[in-house]
């Protein structure tokens, strides 16, 4: 990224080798870079509404004859980041179409809401899918000459979606590729070039730099290089630690728990007592996030009481930082004993507070 940052660049040249080296990697037929997975949500959405035609793509937003409807499983539209992926489609000009509901969804669901409207369906893998495996989902809509888009932001292993059937697959460069703040897009050509045309359209905004281009290819480059085994022994090792040094706490089980998108990787889980530890699990992990160095969990658990440690993402050492950060907040905690804990209430009102207090 350095190297190329003081460079002139064809970006439209830079692109094609960026997708033929995505290809290569992934499996699909080719590839483009945008500057997040959200960005890319929202191009592969407008492609899949426009292709390729230069009048529709300056058409968006209007989707005045357009196939405009892209139907999502209900169970996973939610938040990502601090956005609704609703708002990701929508922003397109799309009409987003819930699937089921958020515990129920079921191929009967998906085959009655395909109509002649239908622009895409859009698969996020979470942890939180419903009941339908992706194979099937993309089985359904293929059968149906339906778009297929699978967000795998949040997906190590990545290639195995597009034989099982996605037209596009969604990655992020900065989470298990440990690169730059970028999205890659992959899949059948034609849908990867109506992406690729969105930045002449709703997606300018959303356009990489030539720094960002090939600090994803570059990254993507790594991972596929990357012994991932020995990775997961490194990790081991870190929770095997962490599970050592909390195991004898008062008020807290510590427990190693698979992760919850079926990732190859485990987290070490923290139940936290409060009355015992005098702070519940959400006071804990805020106290974390506020110190120094901060500590941030995976804030998806604190309601179920508990506090969950990643190790994917330490530096040689700091393993021991989250040990004594921790360590540090719950004696200090149990020395004031204190009678007004934080509600989860209020934890969140702070986690709010803190996002939208910014520069005030």
């Amino acid at each position: 990224m350095n190297q190329i940052m003081p460079e002139n660049v064809d970006i439209a040249e830079l692109q094609s080798r960026a997708s033929d080296l995505i290809a290569s990697i992934t499996g699909a037929e080719a590839g483009c870079i945008t500057n997040c997975t959200s960005a890319g949500i929202s191009v592969a959405v407008a492609a899949a509404m426009t292709g390729v035609d230069q009048g529709r793509i300056e058409q968006l937003p209007d989707t005045s004859g357009l196939r405009n409807e892209v139907l999502v499983p209900a169970g996973q539209l939610g938040y990502f980041g601090n956005a609704p992926l609703r708002q990701a489609i929508s922003l397109t000009g799309a009409k987003v179409v819930p699937v089921g509901e958020y515990n129920h969804f079921r191929p009967y669901q998906l085959k009655a809401q395909i109509n002649e409207r239908t622009a895409a369906a859009l698969y996020i893998v979470t942890g939180d899918t419903g009941k339908m495996p992706f194979f099937e989902f993309a089985e359904l809509c293929r059968s149906s000459k339906i778009p297929v888009l699978c967000d795998l932001a949040n997906v190590q292993f990545f290639p195995l979606f597009i034989s099982e059937g996605a037209d596009l697959i969604l990655l992020s460069a900065q989470k298990f590729l440990h690169g730059p703040t970028a999205g890659i897009i992959a899949g059948q050509k034609e849908l990867v070039r109506a992406a690729w045309y969105q930045h002449f359209g709703v997606g300018r905004g959303m356009k990489a730099g030539k720094e960002d281009i090939v600090g994803a290819i570059t990254a993507l480059e790594a991972w596929e290089r990357c012994n991932h085994a020995e990775n997961r022994v490194r990790e081991t090792c870190i929770l095997k630690f962490w599970q050592k040094s909390f195991e004898d706490l008062p008020g807290v089980t510590v427990t190693i728990e698979p992760h919850h998108a079926d990732n190859p990787v485990h987290h070490l889980h923290l139940c936290v007592d409060a009355e015992t530890c005098c702070m519940a699990a959400w006071e804990l992990a805020y106290k974390l996030s506020q110190g120094d160095p901060a500590i941030v969990t995976l804030e998806r658990w604190v309601e179920k009481g508990r506090v969950v440690l990643d190790p994917c993402y330490m530096n040689p050492g700091e393993e021991q930082e989250v040990v004594d950060r921790v360590l540090e907040e719950l004696a200090n905690s149990r020395q004031l004993r204190r009678k007004n804990p934080m509600s989860l209430a209020e934890y969140k009102r702070r986690e709010e507070i803190g996002f939208l207090g910014w520069l005030k």
